[in-house]
């Protein structure tokens, strides 16, 4: 959805405050520069219920706060007449009285100047309070971060906006006592964070406890429990208490709890209680739960959690939904479908009542007997797939996931086989009875400054996939301090304590500007982000930018490629523990292990390295036209060389004293520049190490070294730009979540020093293609270039199921064959082949009526074969944010709710 400008058109009726129809005209910007202007006047009429709202009327005090800030006087009138003569006048009112072009849709705004009452006005509209709520708060980000008032309030082209996406949804997560109690209860923190929140456009916090550990077992020890089952650090309840936890303290919790859904509401966020713990038994030495019985899921654990939900509603009338962690981790045992349907009916009183609530369930191993629990129990219900893992990937949906990540639950009573481990696996069925909305586990970036407008206009665009709702992400430093290892003196790690901003979100705040702005509109204007950088960065705004954007997409292409586990508990891209190339440990648990025997998260578009080489050496075309890894290192190069020559010239423009905000994006985005850095020599010293493991090519060997000791250097450059942090970086227990960069020195100097020792010179069972390997050798240095496919396809606007779907594409006279890749929107299916028909420059194929007797949207691809290689289509376009697939429905709009 782009913003549709309407810089002469007419608004459409008579005002409400009594004054003639209104129409798009000049003078607006000249009266904000004409000497006589004294102030601005607010105009909101009492009977327009949707500018009287409390959300409205608080972002309208917003706006005021930051006027008044500027000098400049501020009145709040119920009329345009009402105002001064010489004040410039806001007019805020509903979509009755609207412009023309508004889109009857939620959380849909609009800013114009235009006449009323023969005066220019500057009118906010929409259609609901949050939209309301969007469009005065974008005129209060203007006045905050651009230099005058004339230019912040100048609105020559009219811009009316939309959400692309139904739900964007931030997850805060409280997982330590030490590092997130004082944030929890700490009512000035709330006011800026959700004010930041709101005004990036995210319409959801999801505050989540419990979500830091895994409950599946009784016998489990839990190093930090603090709030983990919830209930009863909120309320007391049928004698149930907990160790260590005083009456003053639980009353803390709940009015905090009431506090933060109460300021959501007034600034017209949804607010979600993350419930992911349900178990009573565990292993602590601190905060026990006392007086429950009868095991986890049974009928008086049940029944006590369904009462203690209800008083936790009761006592917080602004939650507006719930997520729960539905599968064995939450200390439920899978099964236990009566447990879930008792819990959920705490809420069928309220939602009789006339309170809407979501249930939205962890879709890890949800079933359709809670699904159907949760609609039971008139709650509108969401399942909530993880997204690339437990990582950040490219912000296309996976085309296929692993075997490994596939479900390994054997419980034959499950109704659908809906469980999955990883992905949205088969609950895109057209007909479901549930929304679907996504979610960014936090595994990839944790620490380090994201902010991309890229990537994140990519997520926005590809979120609403098959009728989603949208997407919840995980936001920076979840899971800090989690399991025990939290630690005093700030959550951003800093070491150098002056690079601590006030509160720890502020660090990130570009970051989440980019991403509720453009999961909101991925088309949004960028003026919506450089007013801030060029208030914070001056003359640096554009390399600020443009180095911090290529930083944050090494990482996650780095993840998609380099499947070293999807349990983020064991793969940490950004503080990474070694992944040996030579034969060897560590082993990642779920990946194979070394390095050239992984897989990437998505095996159907990405070769793995050994394929690649033997396809290399065989001298086969590489007629699929997949992605493989020097494809990779060659992007994760580019970017990490961009975002290092942006980096120096950013630092030129800057004054000697650069402020905090510059040293902080100095610092991370040097360090993700040399990850890339590192990774990519990695990857293409574990390419030569294949050819050479094959061939015996000494050359190869060497190459691979030298690749090797370069990815080392680089390492150890940007360990030392991380001395600015803490020692021991805490987000788990396990070596692989804490420490330091340059802890992990070590491992990559073994490897490398195993690799320098192998001697496979002599033919052996692993030398496939013996003798010099000169071509092979320089693909894997090399820059590969993909053929253009040179290609064209009109997707079909439906499908009908149970005919057959006639498929064709148009390419150029370079291509001699064209295979058709298709599937299900069913991540347990396997994808099928066709080889289309030639006639002239036409192919031609069907997709199977046996095939399309289906219930779930169908997605395919295009190989294209020109002159022995291969190339996809639509496939991944320069910038890499694009689904690289076409989907079709049975359905001109896919299901949503």
């Amino acid at each position: 959805m782009e913003n549709i400008s309407l810089s002469r058109r007419k608004f459409l009726k008579d005002s409400s405050l009594g004054l003639a129809a209104v129409a798009i005209s000049g003078g607006w910007t000249q009266n904000i520069l004409a000497a006589e202007i004294s102030g601005v006047g607010i105009v909101t009429d009492p009977g327009d219920s949707v500018a009287a709202s409390a959300p409205s009327q608080w972002a309208i005090s917003q706006l005021k706060q930051a006027l008044e800030a500027k000098g400049v006087k501020v009145s709040l009138v119920n009329s345009v007449a009402a105002a001064a003569p010489t004040d410039l006048v806001i007019v805020a009112e509903s979509q009755l009285h609207s412009i023309a072009g508004l889109p009857n849709a939620p959380e849909a705004c609009a800013l114009a100047e235009g006449q009323m009452n023969n005066r220019p006005v500057l009118l906010a509209s929409a259609n609901d309070a949050r939209g309301m709520v969007y469009a005065l708060m974008e005129l209060t980000d203007r006045v905050l971060y651009t230099a005058d008032i004339a230019s912040a309030l100048s609105v020559p082209a009219a811009t009316i906006e939309q959400p692309h996406n139904q739900l964007r949804s931030i997850a805060r997560n409280f997982v330590s006592e030490i590092e997130d109690k004082p944030w929890f209860v700490d009512k000035q923190y709330w006011q800026e964070y959700l004010t930041l929140l709101v005004t990036s456009r995210i319409n959801c916090l999801s505050l989540n406890f419990g979500m830091g550990d895994n409950y599946g077992s009784p016998t489990k020890k839990i190093n930090d429990a603090y709030l983990a089952f919830t209930y009863p650090f909120l309320i007391s309840l049928k004698g149930v208490s907990v160790s260590d936890l005083s009456a003053g303290e639980q009353k803390t919790n709940l009015e905090m709890l009431k506090y933060i859904s109460d300021e959501c509401a007034k600034r017209a966020l949804q607010f979600h209680l993350g419930l992911w713990t349900h178990s009573y038994e565990y292993v602590s030495t601190k905060f026990k739960v006392q007086g429950l019985s009868g095991g986890s899921g049974g009928v008086a654990h049940a029944e006590y959690c369904r009462d203690a939900l209800r008083a936790v509603l009761e006592a917080c009338p602004n939650i507006t939904g719930m997520t729960f962690r539905v599968h064995r981790e939450s200390g439920v045992p899978n099964g236990k479908y009566a447990f879930w349907k008792t819990l959920f009916s705490a809420v069928t009183p309220f939602v009789n009542a006339g309170r809407p609530l979501i249930i939205d369930m962890h879709a890890k191993e949800c079933v359709q007997q809670q699904i159907d629990a949760a609609t039971a129990a008139k709650a509108t219900t969401i399942v909530s797939p993880k997204r690339w893992g437990e990582h950040q990937g490219l912000p296309y949906h996976q085309a296929s996931i692993r075997p490994k990540e596939q479900s390994t639950d054997t419980d034959t009573t499950a109704l659908n086989g809906q469980a999955s481990r990883y992905g949205f696996a088969n609950f895109m069925k057209e007909d479901r009875n549930f929304g679907i909305m996504h979610r960014i586990w936090p595994g990839t970036q944790r620490l380090l400054l994201w902010g991309d407008p890229l990537y994140a206009a990519g997520y926005g665009k590809t979120s609403s996939y098959c009728g989603s709702l949208g997407i919840e992400w995980c936001e920076p430093l979840s899971f800090k301090g989690r399991i025990g290892s939290g630690t005093t003196g700030g959550r951003c790690g800093y070491s150098d304590k002056s690079l601590n901003p006030k509160y720890d979100f502020q660090k990130f705040a570009y970051g989440y500007r980019l991403w509720g702005r453009l999961l909101y509109n991925p088309y949004a204007n960028p003026e919506v982000w450089r007013r801030y950088l060029n208030t914070v960065f001056g003359a640096a705004a554009a390399d600020v930018e443009a180095g911090l954007g290529n930083a944050s997409r090494i990482l996650l292409l780095t993840t998609t490629f380099h499947g070293a586990s999807a349990n983020c508990s064991y793969y940490w891209t950004e503080i990474y523990t070694n992944f040996n190339i030579v034969d060897g440990e560590p082993l990642h648990r779920d990946s194979d292990n070394p390095l050239r025997a992984a897989s990437s998260f998505d095996p159907q578009l990405i070769m793995g390295i050994d394929d690649y080489v033997e396809a290399l050496l065989s001298g086969k075309e590489l007629i699929t036209g997949q992605y493989n890894p020097i494809d990779f290192a060659a992007w994760v190069e580019d970017m990490a060389n961009l975002a290092a020559e942006h980096i120096k010239k950013a630092r030129s423009l800057m004054p000697p004293a650069n402020p905090t905000e510059f040293r902080r994006f100095e610092i991370d985005v040097t360090i993700l520049s040399g990850l890339g850095l590192f990774f990519a020599g990695k990857f293409r010293s574990a390419v030569l190490w294949s050819i050479y493991r094959k061939t015996g090519d000494a050359n190869a060997k060497q190459q691979a070294v030298q690749y090797y000791e370069g990815a080392r250097q680089a390492w150890l450059d940007l360990s030392a730009v991380g001395g600015v942090y803490v020692d021991d970086i805490g987000f788990g227990d396990l070596p692989m979540l804490k420490g330091h960069w340059k802890n992990r020195t070590g491992e990559i100097t073994s490897d490398l020093n195993a690799m320098k020792a192998a001697n496979h010179s002599a033919k052996t069972a692993i030398t496939t293609h013996p003798g010099p390997a000169p071509q092979a050798i320089a693909a894997a240095r090399g820059k590969p270039v993909r053929p253009v496919a040179g290609a064209t396809h009109t997707p079909p606007k439906i499908f009908s199921a149970g005919k057959n779907l006639e498929i064709s594409v148009n390419a150029d006279g370079s291509t001699t064959a064209v295979t058709l890749f298709y599937r299900r929107v069913n991540q347990a299916d396997k994808w099928q082949s066709v080889n289309m028909n030639k006639s002239g420059n036409n192919f031609t194929s069907s997709i199977p009526a046996n095939y399309t007797q289906t219930n779930y949207p169908l997605q395919y691809y295009f190989a294209i074969i020109k002159d022995k290689t291969g190339t996809l289509y639509p496939g991944l376009d320069s910038t890499l944010d694009n689904q690289p697939y076409f989907t079709v429905s049975t359905l001109p709009g896919n299901t949503s709710i």
